[in-house]
């Protein structure tokens, strides 16, 4: 579902960069704006094609081996939590 927003984040994002470049470019025919969304529709998809097909399968795997160190902290922090909470449930049942 983040992904979902993020990709309606992001489109909202491109076309208030058409939209600000037509503007910024002070082009008088609405044409152009049509124009300049067309072009960029085939670009950016082969753009994120690109990305969701090689590059998000390398981050994330690059995400999983090169944890940061708080991540690996944190793991080792609730790996010894759950040893703990094993020897008190043992003691207990004694």
């Amino acid at each position: 579902m983040q992904k979902g927003v993020g990709l309606l984040n992001e489109f909202k994002n491109l076309l208030l960069l058409i939209f600000g470049a037509y503007l910024s470019l002070k082009l008088t025919s609405w044409w152009w704006l049509i124009v300049m969304f067309l072009a960029s529709l085939p670009i950016l998809t082969l753009i994120g094609w690109y990305f969701n097909t090689y590059m998000a399968a390398v981050m994330e795997k690059l995400a999983i081996k090169h944890g940061t160190f708080f991540a690996i902290r944190q793991f080792t922090i609730i790996e010894e939590t759950l040893k703990e909470l094993r020897e008190i449930k043992e003691i207990l049942k004694k």
